[in-house]
């Protein structure tokens, strides 16, 4: 029974640690993307004079 809880824990903690990966990798994804389209809203209103009317 002892050993059926340790391999029971090894397993949870696998999956624990793939879901924080996983959560790690969206956010920064995400993060690039909000920079991105920051960028981008930028450079329109530098280029284009938008938000000037």
């Amino acid at each position: 029974m002892n050993e059926y809880v340790t391999v029971l824990n090894e397993i949870k903690k696998k999956v624990q640690q793939a879901q924080l990966k996983t959560v790690i990798a969206a956010n920064k994804h995400m993060l690039f993307l909000y920079w991105e389209m920051g960028n981008y809203i930028l450079m329109h209103q530098h280029e284009q004079g938008w938000g000037l009317k």
